[in-house]
């Protein structure tokens, strides 16, 4: 995106039941989706973890970013504070897969000299090719595993599966292609939805999410998130 800018995306009603909604982004210094500005120069004391993912890791629908809110939690956990600097990258990019998750690395990441990356994804993430929809789940997770090894070895690797909307209402839905891709590749893999409140009544669960406007996490999810 361009450097210093707005996001400004507006969602039009087409019935009375529909209301209009409004979302406005902010891209930092780099052109990335954060309010706060990125400094490829690094202070003895940082710990950097980079954040590679899609429109869900980097939304254009939301007021805020909730990589950003990491990066504040962090800041107000003294024992770690005590030790490290805890900076958080948003590298979330719109309509991404495993191959763009890479590309986010090799053309940003990289240089960022990251201590953490961290993949957050969905599970709607695994059919997305090099241009086109791969329709074979074997397929599918043979193209994804391929990719993230080409990630380097020396740098700790956290993969995070974001539940989707099916997945949050049904929490017995199971991740299947995760769990093929977690047999395959030995990468630690984590079911968010063992860290959030999945306790709560399906009204506030619906919440999480900008419908009927957008699938996506609205600011409350990203923020629960």
């Amino acid at each position: 995106f361009r450097e210093n800018t707005n996001i400004d995306l507006t969602f039009f009603p087409i019935s009375d039941n529909f209301e209009q909604k409004n979302f406005s982004v902010k891209t930092n210094n780099l052109g990335l989706l954060s309010e706060n500005n990125y400094y490829f120069e690094k202070k003895t004391n940082e710990f950097r973890i980079i954040f590679l993912g899609e429109s869900f890791t980097g939304p254009t629908t939301s007021t805020y970013q909730w990589v950003d809110t990491v990066e504040e939690l962090f800041s107000k956990n003294l024992k770690i504070t005590d030790k490290f600097d805890v900076k958080t990258y948003n590298l979330g990019w719109v309509g991404g897969g495993f191959e763009t998750f890479i590309k986010e690395y090799k053309t940003c990441g990289q240089l960022l000299k990251p201590d953490l990356i961290i993949i957050n994804y969905l599970e709607l993430d695994f059919p997305r090719g090099s241009g086109k929809h791969i329709q074979n789940t074997e397929d599918q997770i043979l193209f994804a595993s391929q990719k993230l090894k080409e990630l380097p070895s020396d740098i700790p690797l956290i993969l995070t599966v974001m539940p989707d909307y099916s997945e949050v209402m049904d929490i017995s839905k199971p991740l299947s292609k995760s769990e093929l891709l977690k047999k395959k590749t030995n990468f630690e893999i984590f079911d968010m939805r063992d860290y959030l409140p999945m306790n709560l009544d399906k009204k506030k669960r619906e919440s999480w999410f900008n419908l009927p406007h957008d699938a996506h996490y609205s600011d409350r999810g990203g923020e629960i998130y």
